[in-house]
């Protein structure tokens, strides 16, 4: 899948902000709610704060009914820094967060 959007976020108190609201314009693109869009922003800016690295590099892909977030920093989320994700639906390693969006499909009633 073709990346979006790159973004290289610098050690700064705005880099958080920065890609929420990236990934809450993304999410509201591939047709997630507002709310739902906003949620997805804050769990990004989250795992972009709990980065212990002076450079997060997010890639993010859209689809036509989901975004796909990847945020990269080497050994950024090693250790007590992987727990305080541990109530984002998001796949963590020492390396790298995974964040999904995906719009939920209406069913006819």
């Amino acid at each position: 899948m073709e990346p979006t959007i790159t973004l290289r976020l610098l050690n700064g108190p705005s880099r958080g902000e920065i890609a929420r609201h990236a990934t809450t314009a993304l999410a509201v693109r591939a047709g997630l709610p507002p709310l739902a869009a906003d949620r997805a922003g804050g769990a990004v800016a989250a795992a972009v704060a709990a980065a212990n690295a002076d450079e997060v590099t997010l890639t993010a892909s859209l689809e036509p009914a989901a975004a796909e977030v990847v945020l990269t920093a080497a050994g950024a989320w090693a250790g007590g820094h992987a727990d305080a994700l541990s109530h984002l639906d998001a796949a963590v390693t020492a390396d790298r967060v995974c964040f999904r969006f995906a719009r939920t499909p209406l069913r006819r009633v």
